[in-house]
């Protein structure tokens, strides 16, 4: 997934990757760091719904949405099986 964020998989254009680290958009990652960078998935995934709700997305796109994020590299890489 080349042109998604590693963390909340949002699609990455110009306007919204960091110089500095293409992997990651910038509500993941502000001046080269995470800005979440615990493992917790849940609480992540509130955030992120609170966020795109409150940019204007409908409740279901932004469920749907978060719900995807499960499938993302970093959470990926964090589960323990």
């Amino acid at each position: 997934m080349k042109n998604h964020c590693n963390m909340c998989l949002v699609l990455l254009d110009t306007t919204m990757n960091i110089p500095n680290d293409a992997d990651y958009c910038s509500f993941c990652c502000q001046n080269g760091r995470l800005v979440y960078a615990k493992d917790d998935i849940h609480t992540f995934r509130k955030r992120y719904f609170e966020k795109m709700y409150a940019e204007g997305a409908n409740e279901f796109v932004a469920r749907f949405h978060t719900l995807l994020i499960g499938s993302a590299p970093y959470w990926k890489a964090r589960r323990e099986y």
